[in-house]
């Protein structure tokens, strides 16, 4: 076949793919509201009903990630009762703990317990309506660049997905951090497709990145990665790079605080939280770096530590004393490994990859009625926390065996006749979206590379920088919503091509108007030309 042949048929296809995904068709405002109602109710309410199905574990040991919700609990605790927000003033030089943690996160609990309870019970709620928003934000970006019917799409998978639903409810930053890169994504959207690009919205998306970083260190590199690839793509250069360099400035300002803080504080320079050391070598154990000496999790590092360093104060926790020295330590003794094993490391890299698109792991449904599993855990959890404190051991400062939820709950409570519904939407949704994703990726790129490469950019950034350290599916809660476009595509694609069966099979003979122009001409910096049939 030809090259004229083969590109006649490349339109051919690009034409009905843009077609039938509705690329250009816009929605009218109230329908746009509606939808994004939906979108957000069918969010919360899922989320509400984990919260139900956790509640029993809440507030005690056998809590989800307790032991680091303890640690920004105490934190918040402090910030509460006003010993300071950013600069404590019952801070203790030689303890580095504080570096464990970026400082967004506790100043928000705070923020919440000094005005509403101390609860865990109370900081869901609000978790689970701020993750709500998130869902709106990739229908809003699929929107533009895609159309209403990816968008749509898109904004419900994020809504039911089990991963998002489940994390939202831990008492960690993890899930929160999306929503500020998705804002920052949005805004880099619309400064792209208008024709003026208005630099306000690159500041603004740096910013956004930059508040990203004071809850989760992980997108400490976003904004310089967002903006050289902006740049390279881009035949204005000048142009594009006073405007990366406006983003990327805005992100540095906003962390800045962080920095000085910690500078103030312990007279050396940590841009935000110490950590990356500890991340790299038990990510090196995890996928066999044992043989070259690293473990596996905190308590084995910090036992470690205490005998190459013989220091037994070391074997408390990783975090101090002298937490910047021994984490800067085991960076060094990372690096190391690696340069000596190069093609092992990898091999690690690229399984790290590969299991940050697992979805069929990592996190339960929402329950059946009937499950009761986390109830006993629950009661179990209860009685061995009575038991040590009747012997004088203590509990963490969160442990509390007969906390109430009080009404946080009633919400959820309320939802249990919709259980099996969500259930089967997640169950779906999880077994196929691994392959959705792989058909919808080379058709994105079909319809439009530029655009495509918006939806890529946070993905990409998370499987270059994330996938050399150590790897929890929480911290790739960001890039999932990107990467759940192209599965929205793949299923807009699957009820496009069964209606167009039955559509021919039932109409009467009367012919369909055909469209014209071209359906992407609404877009201008993002647009792409299909070009019409040659004759």
């Amino acid at each position: 076949m030809s090259v004229i042949k083969w590109r006649l048929l490349l339109n051919r296809v690009r034409r009905w793919l843009v077609d039938a995904l509705g690329t250009g068709q816009r929605l009218s405002f109230r329908n746009t509201l509606l939808i994004a109602l939906l979108i957000f109710l069918v969010s919360f309410s899922i989320r509400s009903l984990v919260a139900v199905d956790l509640s029993p574990v809440m507030h005690t040991i056998a809590q989800p990630a307790g032991a680091m919700a303890s640690e920004l609990d105490a934190r918040a605790v402090s910030i509460a009762e006003g010993h300071g927000i950013l600069l404590p003033d019952n801070h203790d030089p030689t303890d580095t703990s504080i570096l464990a943690h970026s400082p967004g996160y506790p100043i928000m609990l705070g923020a919440i317990y000094a005005t509403l309870a101390r609860s865990y019970f109370t900081v869901q709620i609000i978790q689970n309506a701020l993750n709500s928003i998130a869902p709106l934000m990739i229908f809003a970006i699929a929107g533009i660049l895609f159309g209403w019917r990816v968008g749509t799409v898109a904004g419900f998978l994020a809504a039911v997905s089990h991963h998002f639903s489940y994390y939202s409810n831990f008492i960690l930053p993890d899930s929160l951090c999306a929503l500020p890169i998705l804002g920052a994504v949005y805004s880099l959207v619309l400064a792209e497709r208008s024709r003026q690009r208005p630099i306000w919205l690159y500041a603004l998306a740096g910013f956004l990145i930059g508040v990203s970083i004071w809850l989760r260190p992980n997108t400490l590199a976003l904004a310089p990665f967002l903006g050289l690839t902006l740049i390279l793509s881009s035949p204005r250069l000048k142009q594009t790079g006073t405007r990366a360099g406006v983003m990327i400035l805005a992100a540095i300002l906003t962390i800045l605080p962080i920095t000085i803080r910690n500078y103030l504080l312990y007279d050396d320079l940590v841009l935000v939280r110490i950590g990356a050391g500890i991340v790299m070598w038990e990510g090196l154990a995890e996928y066999g770096g044992k043989e070259f000496g690293a473990v596996v999790n905190d308590d084995e590092v910090a036992r470690q530590e205490a005998v190459w360093y013989n220091e037994p104060a070391y074997a408390n926790t990783w975090q101090t004393p002298d937490g910047i020295k021994r984490d800067r330590d085991r960076l060094k003794r990372s690096v190391a490994v690696i340069f000596a094993h190069p093609f092992w490391y990898s091999g690690t890299v690229i399984k790290r990859m590969g299991d940050m698109f697992d979805y069929t792991a990592q996190a339960p449904l929402v329950f059946r009625n009937t499950d009761n599993k986390l109830r006993e855990a629950g009661e179990e959890a209860r009685r061995e926390m009575e038991t040590r404190v009747e012997r004088g051991r203590p509990l963490r400062s969160s442990e509390h065996p007969g906390i109430s939820p009080g009404h946080s709950l009633a919400f959820g409570n309320s939802l249990v006749w919709i259980r099996p519904l969500f259930r089967a939407l997640q169950r779906v949704a999880k077994e196929t979206m691994l392959l959705f994703v792989m058909i919808g990726l080379p058709v994105v790129f079909l319809v439009s590379r530029r655009r495509a490469f918006f939806i890529l950019l946070v993905p990409l950034y998370y499987l270059v920088m994330q996938g050399t350290m150590h790897i929890e599916f929480r911290y790739t809660l960001p890039m999932q919503y990107f990467v759940f476009v192209f599965a929205a595509a793949t299923w807009v694609l699957l009820v496009a091509g069964i209606w167009s069966v039955v559509r021919r099979r039932f109409r009467t003979g009367s012919k369909v108007p055909a469209r014209t122009g071209n359906p992407m001409r609404d877009f201008t910096t993002l647009s792409v030309s299909v070009p019409s049939r040659q004759q």
